[in-house]
C-alpha cells in the first residue's frame, strides 16, 4: 500500500485513541463561558441568528457547526466534544502533513502526536479550535507554496483565511496580512513572475476577501445598536479589561518559558537536548553538505513559522492573558520538530528511532497521565447528570450541587410556557432547561459597558416575554478584575428594577465566600411580586 496512504489513515487513527477518552469529560465546565456556548449551539438549531438574536463574541461559523453535532448526536455535552475532539485531530493530522514535506515522516508523525498531548486547551470555549484548525490547514497550504510554488495553493489557503475569519475575525485578519507579505516575499526572492492568476489572488485578498467579510458581518450586525456591535466586536479601547505593554508581555513570555524549561530535571534534560538540535540544525544549514534547494527550502520554512508565532501571537502581546498565547503554541511546536527532524536527518537510522522512542515515552507518559486524572474525576459527584449535561468535569463536588439543586426548583416551579432571567452570566441554566432567554443579552459585567439605554432595552424586553423568574449567581458581586458589584458599578436601572419588583424565593450553595469562574458557584432565585 502507498505510504501516503498509510499516512492519510494511521495519523487520523492516532489522534483519535489519544483524545477519545476526553469524550465524556473536560477539566471544567464554566456556567458562564461554556453555557454561552451551549446555548448558542442549541439556539441555532431553533432558527436563530449570531448577534442579532443573542450576544456571541466571535464569528458566525462555529455555532452552525456545533449545532450539527447537537442534531446528529443528540442534545448532549459529549456531542459538543466530539465536534471538537475531530478538529483537533484534523489540526494535528494536518501538522504531520506539513512537516513531512521537509523532514523525515516519524519526527512529522511525533510532532503531531507531541501537539495532540502537550497543546494547551482554550478551557473556556468550544469555538477556538475551529480557528487552529483553519490555521492549520493554512500553514500545509503555505507549506505545499513553497515546496512547489502553484498558485492554487494560496488561493487554497486564502479559503482557510475567509474560514478563520468567520470563527475569529482579527486572527483572519492578521493572517491574511501574513499570507500577502509572505508571498509577495517568497515570489520576489525566487524571481517568480507576475502571472494571470497571481494577480486575481492579489485582488481577492487584497479587495473581494474583505469585502464579503465585511458584508456578511455587516448583514448580521447592522439591526443592532452600536454599543451592541461593540460588546459583540470588543475590539476598540476600553472594551477589555486587561491591557499590557509590549515590553512586559514579551518579559513574561520569555520568564514562561525558561521556567518551564528548567522547572524539573526532566525538563532540563530536553532543554539542552532542543538547544543541541538548534545548533546541529544551523551547524548543517551552513556547513553542511545538504543541497542548496533543500538548504534554501529549510530556511524558509523556519522563518515562515517564526513569522505565523508572532503575528498569531498579537492578542497576548497586547492583553498579558497567557491563554491568548495558545493561538501561536502550534507554530511552536512545528518548529521543535523542524529543528529535531533536520538535525537528526543524515543520522543512521538506528539513531534516530531511539530518539524517536525516548520521544513517544514521554508523550506516552503524558497520556497516561491524563487518562489517570479522567479516572479519578469519574465519580458520580462530578457528573451532571442532568439528561443536556451528561457530562464528568473536575469542578469541585459543591459546584454539582448548586447546579442540580438549581435546576430541580427551576424544572420543578417555573412552568413549560415560561422564562426566566439569569445573570449576571449563567447562560448554562437556559441550556440545561431547554429555555429561551427573555432577552438577547446573556453577560452583565462591569467591563462590557452596557449602558442605561441598552438597560432599558432589556427591561422592556423582561416585561415583554413576562418574565416572572430571575436566577442571580453569586458572580453578580465579585472583586475579580472587570467583574463588577450587579446594581453599583454597572447596570444600576437593573438592579433597581430587580430590587423592586422581585423577592427571594430560594438559595444555594455558599455565598459567603468569593465566587470563582468554575468554583463555589451559588445560586439565589427571585419571584416577581406580582406575576405578569
Amino acid at each position: 500500500m502507498n505510504r501516503n496512504l498509510i499516512s492519510f489513515f494511521l495519523v487520523p487513527l492516532t489522534g483519535l485513541f489519544l483524545l477519545f477518552h476526553q469524550a465524556a469529560f473536560q477539566p471544567a465546565l464554566g456556567q458562564g463561558d461554556h453555557g454561552r456556548d451551549l446555548y448558542v449551539f442549541a439556539q441555532i438549531l431553533n432558527g436563530q441568528v449570531p448577534y442579532l438574536d443573542f450576544w456571541w463574541v466571535y464569528g458566525p461559523l462555529m455555532p452552525y457547526y456545533y449545532a450539527l453535532f447537537f442534531k446528529i448526536f443528540g442534545m448532549a455535552i459529549p456531542s459538543i466534544l466530539i465536534g471538537k475532539i475531530l478538529l483537533t485531530v484534523l489540526a494535528g493530522t494536518l501538522i504531520f502533513f506539513s512537516l513531512s514535506r521537509v523532514i523525515p515522516a516519524l519526527f512529522a508523525y511525533m510532532a503531531a502526536l507531541w501537539f495532540w498531548t502537550f497543546q494547551p486547551d482554550f478551557y473556556f470555549t468550544y469555538n477556538h479550535i475551529g480557528g487552529v484548525t483553519c490555521l492549520m490547514a493554512f500553514t500545509f497550504c503555505l507549506f505545499l507554496y513553497v515546496i512547489r510554488p502553484r498558485t492554487k495553493y494560496l488561493s487554497f489557503a486564502l479559503f482557510f483565511i475567509f474560514l478563520l475569519s468567520l470563527i475569529k475575525i482579527n486572527f483572519g485578519l492578521a493572517n491574511l496580512f501574513a499570507l500577502i507579505i509572505f508571498y509577495r516575499l517568497f515570489d520576489s526572492f525566487h524571481r517568480i513572475p507576475k502571472t494571470a492568476g497571481k494577480q486575481y489572488l492579489t485582488q481577492a485578498a487584497g479587495i473581494i476577501v474583505p469585502l464579503l467579510l465585511f458584508a456578511i458581518y455587516y448583514l448580521l450586525l447592522y439591526k443592532l445598536s452600536f454599543f451592541e456591535i461593540r460588546q459583540c466586536l470588543p475590539y476598540m479601547s476600553g472594551d477589555q479589561p486587561y491591557h499590557s505593554t509590549l515590553w512586559k508581555t514579551l518579559y513574561a513570555l520569555g520568564h514562561a518559558i525558561v521556567f518551564n524549561l528548567l522547572s524539573t530535571p526532566a525538563n532540563k534534560i530536553f532543554a539542552v537536548f532542543t538547544i543541541s538540535m538548534i545548533f546541529l540544525s544551523l551547524f548543517k544549514i551552513f556547513f553542511g553538505k545538504a543541497a542548496p534547494e533543500e538548504r534554501k527550502t529549510m530556511i524558509i520554512v523556519f522563518f515562515l513559522l517564526v513569522f505565523l508565532y508572532f503575528i498569531n501571537l498579537h492578542e497576548y502581546l497586547l492583553s498579558g492573558v497567557l491563554y491568548r498565547s495558545y493561538w501561536a503554541t502550534p507554530f511552536s511546536t512545528m518548529l521543535l520538530f523542524l529543528i529535531i527532524g533536520y538535525g537528526v536527518k543524515d543520522i543512521s537510522l538506528s539513531l534516530q528511532k531511539i530518539l524517536f522512542a525516548a520521544l513517544f515515552v514521554i508523550i506516552f507518559l503524558r497520556f497516561v497521565d491524563g487518562v489517570n486524572t479522567i479516572q479519578n474525576k469519574k465519580i458520580p459527584e462530578q457528573f451532571l447528570t442532568h439528561k443536556r449535561g451528561r457530562i464528568t468535569s473536575g469542578n469541585p463536588e459543591n459546584w454539582f450541587v448548586t447546579v442540580e439543586r438549581t435546576m430541580n426548583f427551576l424544572q420543578k416551579e417555573i412552568p413549560t410556557q415560561e422564562t426566566f432571567f439569569a445573570l449576571p452570566y449563567d447562560p448554562l441554566y437556559y441550556y440545561l432547561a431547554d429555555k429561551k432567554s427573555p432577552t438577547r443579552q446573556l453577560i452583565f459585567f462591569e467591563h462590557i459597558n452596557i449602558p442605561k439605554e441598552q438597560e432599558r432595552k432589556i427591561i422592556k424586553e423582561l416585561e415583554a416575554h413576562h418574565t416572572n423568574w430571575v436566577v442571580v449567581s453569586n458572580r453578580s458581586w465579585s472583586a475579580e478584575k472587570g467583574l463588577g458589584v450587579l446594581g453599583q458599578t454597572y447596570c444600576p436601572l437593573i438592579g433597581e428594577y430587580l430590587e423592586k419588583n422581585f423577592t427571594l424565593v430560594a438559595e444555594f450553595g455558599d455565598w459567603r465566600k468569593p465566587a470563582g469562574w468554575s468554583a463555589n458557584h451559588a445560586t439565589r432565585i427571585l419571584k416577581r411580586k406580582t406575576a405578569l
